[in-house]
């Protein structure tokens, strides 16, 4: 079952490749929205994180970390792009108090054909995972993408992430992004994820020994979801993400794994990640996100 499962997954992508008559570089995202409609089957809502402090680049940045200038944009772009780029039109923000008026300046200018709102998480210090529980209040899709707003990744990824649901996940109520072969990640400081051979999650946090992918920072995951993260934060005050996945999968909820398979992806925590990324030997994540394969 497994052989036949991959097998699948391979034969869609060789339609995808097949039925692509225009390179994607060749046409903007209102054109490429249209051929992606039929991927997105009504995922047309996302949620970005953004209410960490990003205090290991405070040295460096004047403003929140997600301003922070990626080759003349700010790092928020670059997972909003990917969102407006395979069709998603309304994008939730969830910031701080503190980061409230750079977005309010910041979103207008950025240029892209998508809904910006912003969504205020009141008691950040409650961690990420509150950060998504403030969502609730917004989110009205069944279906919807949540991503990090420091992580830089190519719409391949989502692409990816929103095939495997449908083709290995449909009943699942979370799936999380996974790399089996990252190739810009410092994995001593990166989330773990250990999945088994039908891609269930089986446990996800920064100390695990034995792992099978790295977190990238992306999931699509159902409105349902804030049902179990209310009952969570009715009996604890923090939860990272990672804590609030392993929730969901303990109470029950159908958790898979999508490996991504080395798609170039890049987390900034650090100067020194920044630093790579521009200048560095991670250069070609900012150049596969721009020639958009």
């Amino acid at each position: 079952m497994h052989l036949i499962s991959n097998l699948a997954y391979h034969l869609v992508h060789i339609n995808r490749i097949i039925y692509r008559i225009t390179p994607k570089y060749h046409i903007d995202c209102h054109q490429y929205n249209q051929v992606k409609i039929l991927l997105l089957d009504g995922i047309m809502e996302g949620v970005i994180l953004a209410a960490g402090y990003g205090s290991r680049l405070r040295s460096i940045a004047s403003g929140p970390k997600f301003l922070i200038d990626i080759n003349g944009k700010p790092l928020i772009y670059y997972p909003l792009y990917s969102m407006a780029k395979i069709g998603v039109n309304k994008v939730y923000v969830v910031v701080n108090y503190d980061n409230l008026e750079y977005i309010l300046k910041f979103k207008n200018n950025l240029e892209l054909n998508i809904d910006i709102r912003v969504v205020v998480n009141e008691e950040p210090q409650r961690g990420n995972g509150y950060s998504l529980y403030t969502a609730r209040k917004v989110v009205r899709e069944d279906q919807f993408i949540l991503s990090m707003s420091d992580h830089i990744y190519p719409a391949k990824v989502l692409e990816k992430v929103i095939e495997f649901k449908k083709i290995f996940a449909g009943d699942a109520e979370v799936v999380v992004g996974g790399d089996s072969i990252p190739r810009f990640i410092d994995v001593d400081e990166a989330t773990k994820i250990l999945a088994d051979s039908d891609f269930n999650l089986i446990n996800i946090g920064k100390d695990l020994v034995n792992y099978t992918h790295i977190d990238i920072g992306v999931f699509m995951m159902s409105r349902n979801v804030f049902y179990y993260a209310a009952e969570y934060f009715r009996n604890y005050f923090e939860a990272g993400l990672s804590k609030l996945i392993k929730w969901f999968k303990n109470r029950g909820l159908r958790v898979k794994v999508c490996d991504i398979e080395g798609v170039p992806w890049k987390d900034i925590d650090t100067p020194e990640d920044l630093y790579m990324v521009l200048m560095g030997e991670y250069r070609e994540v900012l150049n596969i996100w721009e020639r958009g394969v």
